[in-house]
């Protein structure tokens, strides 16, 4: 039988091993529930319409350069 430091350090890397296994199979299982699910990223919202995207163009090429 181990002495007790070898003991608990063998059992301090089983836990460990244990967790990583673990969060592994958690992080695949959401993966796998979010391709099932279909939950994609939102697309960014427009901030500006197109009429106020050219105004802003336009004003940019006749601004003064400093």
């Amino acid at each position: 039988m181990p002495s007790g430091l070898a003991f608990l350090y063998q059992w301090l890397r089983r836990r460990q091993r244990q967790k990583e296994e673990h969060e592994k199979k958690r992080k695949a299982i959401k993966k796998k529930m979010k391709k099932l699910t279909g939950k994609k990223r939102k697309g960014k919202k427009e901030k500006y319409g197109e009429a106020e995207k050219e105004r802003v163009r336009a004003r940019s090429r006749y601004r003064k350069k400093s």
